[in-house]
């Protein structure tokens, strides 16, 4: 990483309960600018947080402002549900949940279960080659590190129901493989 922030940081709160809809890496990377600081996301884009559960860590501990919590935390999006906007592991469930969905003994479309593992492959391909975290960099040493979902987190999502659920047809499972 180019920052390794020293010491223990200190914890910014959730300010309510619900999902993290999308983090603004510019108003932070402005925050880490105008106070000198690091700042590392914690919470990731699709997961449920309560309030006063962590959002992200800022360093130096010292003297940590009220203001500057405020502005943090106006770097992070939460609402009542999750979205597309950011949340790359919610488009890799809906195209898991399609293909678990077609091999339900109701549906028993493996056709269809089929063409939604080739979309996940294509997903993951791309994902495969992202950074899983991001670190931004301003002024005076000012850095953000944006942790994302792991590459093995989008594998496991993507292919952990299906593969219980396709156990049983051998064309579903070659796909797999």
């Amino acid at each position: 990483l180019a920052c390794r922030p020293a010491g223990s940081g200190v914890a910014i709160p959730a300010p309510e309960d619900g999902y993290l809809q999308a983090i603004d890496a510019e108003s932070l990377l402005g925050c880490a600018v105008t106070w000198g600081l690091t700042i590392r996301t914690e919470a990731q884009v699709g997961g449920f947080l309560l309030a006063g559960s962590s959002l992200a860590t800022i360093w130096p501990a010292v003297a940590v402002r009220p203001e500057q919590i405020a502005a943090v935390q106006g770097g992070f999006v939460q609402g009542p549900e999750r979205t597309r906007q950011q949340d790359a592991e919610l488009g890799v469930r809906q195209l898991a949940d399609i293909a678990v969905r077609a091999l339900s003994p109701a549906v028993n479309d493996p056709t269809t279960a089929m063409m939604g593992i080739d979309r996940l492959g294509q997903v993951l391909v791309r994902a495969a080659g992202r950074l899983e975290v991001e670190v931004l960099t301003g002024a005076d040493g000012a850095c953000v590190i944006l942790v994302g979902p792991s590459f093995a987190r989008l594998v496991e999502v993507a292919f952990t129901q299906i593969r219980h659920y396709g156990a049983g047809d051998v064309m579903v499972a070659l796909h797999v493989l």
